[in-house]
Parts: structure tokens; C-alpha cells; sequence
């Protein structure tokens, strides 16, 4: 009992651990900058932040840890004399740990055949299904493969069709190639017995062989198959603290006395796998191994094939990898893939694709962001009638219905009153219609961010068993606002293209003033500003040596932050304008604008992550002070008379004073 005290603390204490979560919340800001210019507001308040999740009970301390992986080092050791179990007790012994706990304290053997032939004995002897269960898998798991073989072979041939479906399994994930095309072609058949079970810690799992019966055998053959994929324990607790506390797998085996199994090629792995899957239709280990899946197809260069997995794993049962799934799969289509190929994912199973609608609105807002808002804009008419239903078609029929964009008042001349793009607005009454979002899964509470979403969240055991298709849901009430802001760049832009001279810089100013105003212009929606979203976009990008590894993820965030970061679109213009238009009588007004823009990229936490912006070797918050200031004092330099001159000399000596540092040589 105080070795299964132990075991029970370690597995769960851990599963929380184990899952993968974001802290939201960034840096607190500085103090405010000067009163911004009248025709660049202050911006508005932020979005508001998604709630923060439990994220389950973790291990206090690596300490701890450490000394919890001696307990059961110890607990499992084999005895003196008083402590030896028999042959007996293994032979009538269900529960899985108990049984790995009685066998590991037998009387030592002199060799891997007499090993064999006590297991041979307690298999005569077993009193249950399950036991015999557990034998079968106990000779794949812990003698070589070339003694245990005729045994497991002569019983995958025997009359009893349980034990052979046990044999067949233990050697097809030990390695064996026959097996392993024999369990492939059973796969075409599903598993009768239901193994749809939420199972979360080892001590369910063992309560449910106290059955011992024939249904039970059948639902842990598919937990069993794992482990000897694995050889290490299918309830990872153990193996986490010995992989991260230890000297790692190798340990644990001998602390299990598991033996490695035979090599695979990946395609072996792969079909394998797969097989699994085929086999035991929502298991709730699913999610874990199409996330396998997924990372050998990325390792294996095939990311088309990655995201496809990775979309399946982030909508498979238990959902304790949906964060994880959902963050690559959104690093690929982000960032790997063309928008074509991510279109393409959204159209591969057709109306029944994971995640559909969320790739088609990253191939959209990809398309906005590196082709320009008019290439969007045209694809816009035939999706809404392709996907009517979508949260993207109503928020694009509803697009007029949100407040005038901020920034059509700026630079020299404003926008007229009558001016298409200051058309309808709140007063219109348009309401986002209700779709997918709004059915049975989220009625206990609506989640708006890949963030929130994953075991520790508030649904129920039923739907961690049938997931939503859609785990990345779109923020329904910025959508509408982005459509608007799509739509108001595009016409900006198009009205740039035929202007001249000064007419030409007011409407450049213009489109710089509405990114200013508009952090979501082409921000994705399913995620927040004040986290760290390069993380989210540098997953897929862990590939071949190091150094390659970390260029990957440099270009990954300068391609995100060039093309999606409103603060950087409105540098980037502000820049244009002093380039081209050096005698612009709103020259000013873009010195002090960019001033604005730096001022925000020092603490917009986004930008804080990435490196585009960032071209010297030192801090990036102190880089983005001194070119704050010095976007002021070349404002006064030039146009001491200009009536934001007092403004920008305030701000440069706030800076100066509150920031020294910053200016040090």
C-alpha cells in the first residue's frame, strides 16, 4: 500500500503539470507620453484580456520531485527475503501497478528464460481475463524480443481469441513485423468493445480491472499497446519526473525493468500509429498520439501533412493537448505554409474538416496582410456565399454596422462628412448573428482564445469526449470591427494609388492614422495583445541544427511583425511620407506621429518578442526610448513653430528624466 501511495501521489499530482498554459498579463506600462496630436487620439483600451484558467495542481518544487522519484526508486527495488513476493500472487493480480509492483519483487531469476517460464506459470495459473492480459503484455514489455517471441507467436495463433489479440498487439508494438501488418489489417475493423472512457489518473485505470472480465481486457489492451509502443508507462507521470529529473528514459526502464524494442522506420511508426487510431475510435489517448503523429510528419519535413494532424489532434478526445495542437497548428498557417495550402487544409474532408473555419479565416487574413487588403477583399463575395453560415460571412455583412475607423479625420484635409467610407456606423442596429459558436459546447461560458481552452476548462467530461470541430474560436465582436477596417484600408489604398503629390501623403497619413487607432487591423483573432504571440508562431519552426532552428524563428517574427503588427504598418507609412513627401505641409505631424508609434512599441507586448523593429544590440525597450525621442527632437529641430513642438519637448524631457539609462553612451 505505501508503494501505491506513492505512485497515486506522483500520477496526480501531474497531469496538470504536464499540459502546456499561458500566463496573460504583460509588463506594467510606463507613464503616459505627452497629450498625443488632436488628429491622433489616444488610443483606445485595450481588448479585454481572456480570463485567466486554473491550470490544475503541479509539482511544488524540483526538489520535491526529486525526492518522490527516490520514494518509488526504493518502493520498486526488489527486497530481502521478507520481502519477496510468488508466482501465485502475480497470477491473481489485475491492477496493473500492483502487478509491475509484485512482479519487480519476485525472488531474482538467473536468467531471461527462467523470467519466462514464472510468467508461463502465472498465465497456467491466472484467475481472470485482465491477469492474463497483463502477463502477455509483462513478457513483450520486459524480456527481449527474441525470447518472448515463440511464446507471444504460439498464442497470437491459439484458439483463445483474446489471448491471441493480446499476443498479436504486444508483438505488433514491440516491433515485430508481422505483427505489425497483421494489427494493421484488424484495424480495419474498430474495436466493438467502447474504449471512449474519460480515464485521467492511473488509479481509475486500475479501478476499472477490478472487473477482470473480458469487456475490461478489451479496453485496456488499447492502454497496453501504448506502453509497449513507448515502453514506459502510459500514465506519464513517471516518465515525466524521470525524463525531467533524472538521467532520463533509460532510467525509468531499469526501474521498471522494461526493455527497448525493436527499431521502426518512420513510415513503420507512422502506419502504426495510425493503425492505433483506426483501431480504438475515440480513445482518449487519440489527441496524444495524432500529435505524435503530427511532429514526426514536421521532423520529417511534410507540413502540409504536420497541420493535418495537428488539426485533428486539438479536436480528438481527452483535449489535454488541444492547447498544444491548436499553437502549432496555428504556427504552420501562419507562418510555414502558403495561404493556398491552408485553404486547401480547410477544403481537405470538406463541411466535416477540423478546424475549417478557422483556417479559411487565416488563409483570408493572410491574404489581407501579405497580398493587400484588395486580394482579400476580392475572395470575400464568393466565401460568404460558400460559407454563409461562418462567423466571418456575418461579421463581413455586418461590417458598417461598427463605429467610423479613427485616423479618416487626419493629416490635412479630413475625410467629408459624406464620404463613403464614414457610412452607417452603431446607429445602424446591425447585430452579429449567432453561429457554430453558440450550440451546446460552450454553454458554460464562451471562450475566445486558444488559450483558455483545454483540460482544466470548465466543460464537461462529455464534451472532452466529443469535441467542438472548431477549437479556435474567432473573437465574434473585433471580427466585425477587422471586416471594417479591411474594407476602409482597401479604398484608402486604391484612392493612394491615383493620387499625386500632396493629396497623395494626406491619404498615406490617413491609412498610417487607421492602424494607429486599430491594433486588431490584421492582428488574428484568436488571439490577445497583451501576451506574447510569437510563441504561438515559432512552434513548427524547431527543425534541423540550432542555429538553423533559431534563424527559422528570427525571419518567422519579422514576417508576422512586417505584415500583422498595426504599429509597425503605420511606421513603416509614417517613414514613406518623410521619404517622399519631404515639403508636406503635415511633415510635422508624421515626426510626431512616429514618436507616438515608438512610444507604443515599448511596451506593446507583441512587439517586445520580436526583432524587426529592433536593430540594435542592446535592450529593446531602451532602443525603442531613444527612438521615441529622437522622433521628438527632430520634430523640433525642424518645426520649432509647429504647435506640437511644446508637446514633444514635454515628452522628451519626461523620457530623459524618467528613463537616463536609456541615453548613456
Amino acid at each position: 500500500m505505501q508503494r501505491l501511495r506513492a505512485l497515486a501521489w506522483l500520477f496526480a499530482a501531474g497531469l496538470g503539470a504536464l499540459a502546456l498554459a499561458y500566463v496573460l498579463g504583460g509588463d506594467d506600462p510606463l507613464p503616459p507620453l505627452a497629450a498625443p496630436a488632436a488628429d491622433v487620439p489616444a488610443e483606445p483600451a485595450p481588448t479585454q484580456a481572456a480570463p485567466e484558467r486554473s491550470e490544475g495542481p503541479k509539482l511544488g518544487s524540483v526538489a520535491k520531485a526529486e525526492a518522490a522519484l527516490r520514494r518509488l526508486r526504493e518502493e520498486l527495488r526488489p527486497r530481502g527475503d521478507a520481502g519477496y513476493r510468488t508466482v501465485a500472487q502475480l497470477a491473481r493480480t489485475p491492477s496493473w501497478i500492483r502487478f509491475l509492483a509484485t512482479w519487480l519483487n519476485l525472488k531474482p531469476a538467473k536468467d531471461d528464460a527462467e523470467h519466462l517460464a514464472r510468467i508461463q506459470e502465472a498465465f497456467a495459473a491466472a484467475d481472470g481475463p485482465v491477469t492474463r492480459q497483463n502477463l502477455i503484455f509483462l513478457a513483450a514489455l520486459a524480456l527481449p524480443l527474441e525470447v518472448a517471441q515463440p511464446w507471444l507467436q504460439q498464442l497470437a495463433t491459439g484458439e483463445d481469441a483474446a489471448d491471441a489479440e493480446d499476443a498479436l498487439v504486444a508483438l505488433a508494438f514491440t516491433g515485430e513485423p508481422g505483427a505489425r501488418s497483421q494489427f494493421e489489417r484488424l484495424a480495419r475493423s474498430p474495436e466493438p468493445v467502447n474504449v471512449r472512457r474519460i480515464v485521467d489518473y492511473y488509479r481509475e485505470h486500475d479501478a476499472m480491472t477490478r472487473r477482470n472480465d473480458d469487456e475490461m481486457r478489451a479496453v485496456m489492451r488499447s492502454y497496453r499497446a501504448v506502453e509497449a509502443y513507448l515502453r514506459e508507462p502510459y500514465f506519464k507521470m513517471v516518465a515525466y519526473i524521470a525524463t525531467s529529473f533524472s538521467s532520463g528514459k533509460a532510467e525509468l526502464q531499469s526501474m521498471l525493468g522494461w526493455t527497448d524494442r525493436s527499431s521502426l522506420t518512420r513510415r513503420e511508426e507512422l502506419a502504426l500509429l495510425e493503425a492505433w487510431l483506426a483501431r480504438y475510435p475515440g480513445h482518449p489517448g487519440s489527441d496524444d498520439v495524432a500529435n505524435r503523429l503530427a511532429r514526426y510528419h514536421v521532423e520529417d519535413g511534410d507540413l502540409m501533412e504536420a497541420a493535418r494532424w495537428f488539426s485533428r489532434a486539438a479536436v480528438l478526445p481527452d483535449q489535454d493537448l488541444v492547447y498544444s495542437s491548436a499553437r502549432s497548428l496555428a504556427g504552420l498557417c501562419e507562418i510555414d505554409l502558403t495561404p493556398e495550402q491552408v485553404l486547401a487544409l480547410s477544403e481537405d474532408e470538406g463541411l466535416s474538416t477540423p478546424n475549417r473555419r478557422f483556417l479559411q479565416y487565416v488563409w483570408l487574413r493572410r491574404l489581407a496582410a501579405e497580398r493587400g487588403f484588395a486580394t482579400a477583399l476580392r475572395e470575400m463575395p464568393a466565401y460568404v456565399r460558400r460559407e454563409p453560415s461562418s462567423e466571418v460571412a456575418s461579421a463581413w455583412e455586418g461590417r458598417w454596422g461598427t463605429p467610423v475607423p479613427k485616423g479618416l479625420d487626419s493629416g490635412v484635409t479630413p475625410l467629408p462628412a459624406k464620404d463613403p467610407l464614414r457610412r452607417g456606423g452603431p446607429q445602424a442596429g446591425w447585430v452579429m448573428r449567432e453561429g457554430p459558436a453558440a450550440d451546446d459546447w460552450d454553454k458554460g461560458g464562451r471562450t475566445t482564445s486558444i488559450h483558455d481552452f483545454g483540460i482544466e476548462s470548465p466543460f464537461s467530461k462529455k464534451f472532452r469526449l466529443q469535441p467542438w470541430p472548431e477549437v479556435v474560436h474567432l473573437d465574434r465582436t473585433r471580427l466585425p470591427v477587422q471586416m471594417r477596417a479591411w474594407e476602409t484600408l482597401a479604398e484608402l489604398e486604391r484612392r493612394t494609388a491615383l493620387a499625386r503629390g500632396d493629396a497623395r501623403a494626406d491619404l498615406l497619413y490617413k491609412q498610417a492614422a487607421v492602424f494607429y487607432h486599430d491594433r486588431d487591423a490584421l492582428f488574428p483573432l484568436y488571439g490577445w495583445h497583451n501576451f506574447n504571440f510569437s510563441s504561438v508562431l515559432h512552434g513548427s519552426q524547431r527543425r534541423g541544427s540550432l542555429e538553423a532552428s533559431r534563424e527559422a524563428n528570427r525571419r518567422a517574427r519579422e514576417h508576422f511583425e512586417t505584415t500583422s503588427l498595426s504599429y509597425v504598418r503605420a511606421m513603416a507609412l509614417f517613414d514613406q511620407i518623410e521619404r517622399e513627401h519631404p515639403h508636406w505641409a503635415g511633415l510635422d505631424k508624421v515626426l510626431f506621429s512616429q514618436g507616438l508609434v515608438w512610444r507604443k512599441l515599448v511596451d506593446y507586448k507583441p512587439s517586445r518578442h520580436h526583432v524587426y523593429w529592433w536593430q540594435a544590440a542592446d535592450d529593446k525597450e531602451l532602443h525603442a526610448i531613444r527612438q521615441t525621442v529622437r522622433a521628438f527632437e527632430r520634430l523640433i529641430q525642424r518645426f520649432p513653430e509647429s504647435p506640437l513642438a511644446d508637446d514633444a519637448a514635454a515628452a522628451v524631457a519626461w523620457w530623459r528624466r524618467a528613463r537616463p539609462t536609456a541615453f548613456r553612451r
